[in-house]
């Protein structure tokens, strides 16, 4: 599992490496509305947090 420091957030490809999927079907997910990143920076970017990772392994997603 990935470790992050405190108030840094994963990026999609590191959140798909983390849950075991590729980043892509992270990105899609997410247009399909079926997980939603953390938050979205200006450029349109995409953040998760280690309780998504945490949730989505234990099926929780």
């Amino acid at each position: 599992m990935l470790k992050k420091e405190f108030n840094q957030f994963y990026s999609s490809k590191q959140f798909a490496q983390a849950i075991g999927v590729h980043k892509n079907t992270v990105i899609r997910w997410d247009r399909d509305g079926r997980l939603h990143p953390h938050h979205k920076d200006k450029h349109g970017y995409r953040y998760y947090t280690q309780e998504q990772v945490d949730e989505f392994l234990k099926g929780g997603i």
